[in-house]
């Protein structure tokens, strides 16, 4: 049985917050927000974390998780 989309989008988040080296606390949505609370490295600024987000195609496909 396929997956809601919004669960898989959560489990494709969780990906690229985890290769980006950030701890996933929480990750919530509504129809056309979604809300992400972490911790990043102390090293990455707010800015180069969006920054590095913003990127990615809206269809992941070049940026696809391992």
């Amino acid at each position: 049985q396929k997956k809601p989309l919004a669960e898989e989008m959560y489990v494709y988040l969780h990906k690229l917050i985890r290769n980006f080296k950030c701890i996933l606390l929480s990750i919530v949505g509504i129809e056309d927000q979604i809300h992400i609370l972490g911790l990043a490295p102390k090293e990455m600024s707010m800015v180069e974390i969006m920054q590095y987000f913003k990127q990615i195609p809206v269809n992941g496909s070049e940026n696809t998780p391992d």
